[in-house]
């Protein structure tokens, strides 16, 4: 008696599949017998042809004319965030403050613009698989601790920075003992960049990512454009094509 491989293979050689019995049949199949039969198709194997294996998490300038040049690409980035926010994305409360201490709190945040800055940190690590909030002190240095004890009397200020501009001399960033440098240049080098103290580093981390991705991302995370951009690329193709065909069509009346 034939077995359920034996019979799914001699319904395909004799073209004997139906669309009930078609998923059936090649699902009982081995990768072996899809290539015996001619049917590469139906391996798991096929699935190689339909992936990369190049990040485009890595690709800084890629992902930042990205960005610039389509808007619906960077709606991906900023309107979950913006949503996230949109009323005010958190409560602020403490035991040990009053209401009016509260309330200049709060006012604070809206002078120093610091939601926004936050906002922003956010829509860059979507962006770019990481960012971070940077505390900055009226007259102090960044490689200096960040005293708490003492920010009553200073004035603070965040700034947002997507990954590429800060440097971790450890392989991963969760790793501590390492040290970081803030820096405005492509091109990193001792003159070109500023120690920071971890204290005043916050980190965002993008998407979480499976170990073999995280390791060649430092272990920031993952672009949120990384998952989608194949099918993205196919409309940008369609639509290319599209005015290409209508470009074509056009009729050229010469007087």
């Amino acid at each position: 008696m034939d077995t359920q491989r034996e019979l799914a293979s001699r319904l395909i050689l004799q073209g004997h599949l139906t669309a009930e019995n078609a998923l059936d049949e090649a699902l009982r199949l081995t990768d072996a017998d899809c290539f015996a039969l001619n049917q590469p198709t139906l391996s798991t194997f096929a699935a190689y042809k339909n992936v990369k294996y190049d990040l485009l998490t890595l690709q800084y300038n890629l992902l930042t004319y990205l960005y610039k040049t389509y808007g619906i690409l960077a709606k991906v980035c900023d309107v979950p965030v913006d949503d996230a926010y949109r009323y005010g994305g958190f409560d602020i409360s403490a035991e040990t403050i009053d209401d009016n201490e509260l309330k200049e709190l709060k006012n604070k945040l809206a002078r120093s613009n610091d939601i926004e800055q936050l906002k922003q940190a956010r829509k860059w690590a979507r962006l770019f698989g990481g960012a971070a909030l940077i505390c900055v002190e009226d007259g102090k240095s960044l490689d200096t601790e960040l005293d708490f004890a003492k920010l009553k009397d200073s004035e603070i200020k965040f700034m947002p920075v997507e990954r590429w501009r800060l440097n971790y001399t450890e392989g991963n960033i969760m790793t501590p003992g390492g040290d970081w440098y803030l820096c405005n240049y492509q091109m990193l080098s001792n003159d070109m960049q500023l120690k920071v103290h971890p204290s005043r580093i916050k980190l965002v981390k993008g998407k979480e990512a499976p170990f073999l991705i995280q390791q060649q991302t430092q272990f920031w995370g993952m672009s949120v454009l990384e998952q989608i951009f194949m099918d993205m690329n196919q409309f940008f193709k369609s639509r290319n094509v599209l005015f290409e065909l209508m470009d074509e069509a056009k009729t050229d009346v010469i007087k």
